[in-house]
């Protein structure tokens, strides 16, 4: 929501405001991680997606598809919902 604002306020400026929704890009940090990871992208397959997003003046860049969808599922379900699921899935591991 703040950045769909701040891109309201900026666009007859000429300015594009691009919100980045990746979901796990290989770093150091991610290699330390004891848990599975889904879906991992490589650092050069990221910026190939964020440039060509930046390039297309995109309002978002989200990727991989499947983890982007299910991201934006859970964000739209009642918060009393969205919490009790996320807790769930903790358990799951």
């Amino acid at each position: 929501m703040l950045l769909d604002c701040i891109r309201l306020d900026v666009q007859d400026k000429g300015v594009c405001v691009t919100e980045v929704r990746f979901g796990f890009v290989r770093t150091g940090m991610l290699e330390e991680s004891a848990h599975p990871i889904p879906m991992v992208l490589e650092p050069e397959q990221a910026a190939e997606h964020l440039y060509a997003a930046i390039e297309r003046r995109a309002a978002r860049a989200s990727h991989p598809a499947p983890l982007a969808a299910a991201a934006w599922a859970a964000g739209s379900l009642p918060l009393p919902l969205h919490q009790a699921l996320g807790r769930a899935l903790r358990r799951v591991r």
